[in-house]
């Protein structure tokens, strides 16, 4: 499996660097693991306890896997992001992870 860990968290923390304000509301979650599923590729991040991103290779929290196909619909329509993914394990942290990435 195709693992993107490393490229991805530090693109994240590079746009994280200039939002403070969202970097405070993931500070809540330090210590925890989410993965983000696609099938062939996959994205494990931790958040540390400055509100920053880390691989993360503990055992996830929460895992959001997205089919392939709905990823033009996620990224056209990040309001409506949940319809188009399953979510298993800590909705709450799934919540911090979407407003992330919008």
């Amino acid at each position: 499996m195709l693992t993107l860990e490393r490229p991805l968290v530090a693109t994240i923390n590079h746009l994280l660097a200039r939002q403070p304000a969202l970097r405070e509301r993931l500070r809540a979650y330090a210590g925890k693991v989410a993965r983000i599923d696609l099938g062939l590729a996959r994205l494990n991040m931790a958040v540390a306890a400055d509100g920053f991103l880390e691989t993360g290779d503990a055992e996830p929290v929460v895992t959001i896997a997205v089919q392939p196909a709905n990823v033009p619909l996620i990224l056209s329509d990040m309001e409506r992001a949940f319809s188009y993914v399953t979510i298993s394990g800590d909705a709450d942290f799934a919540r911090a992870i979407f407003e992330l990435a919008q």
